[in-house]
């Protein structure tokens, strides 16, 4: 992909896999009368083959 405006240029990466995702989530909490709750939460994300974006020059890009 081409813009006549700005300039840059495009190209995929035919390499790239799907990105993924594991996720994990955790709760505790204990509730008072008439006051309210108290809680904790915990989670943690694994991210496996995430895209990015990168801008670069022709030249950085190989031509």
């Amino acid at each position: 992909m081409i813009n006549d405006d700005n300039l840059p240029a495009g190209a995929p990466n035919t390499g790239l896999q799907p990105e993924t995702s594991r996720n994990l989530a955790a709760r505790l909490a204990s509730y008072f009368e008439p006051v309210g709750m108290l809680a904790a939460n915990v989670y943690q994300n694994n991210l496996r083959d995430l895209f990015i974006n990168s801008r670069l020059t022709a030249a950085e890009f190989g031509y």
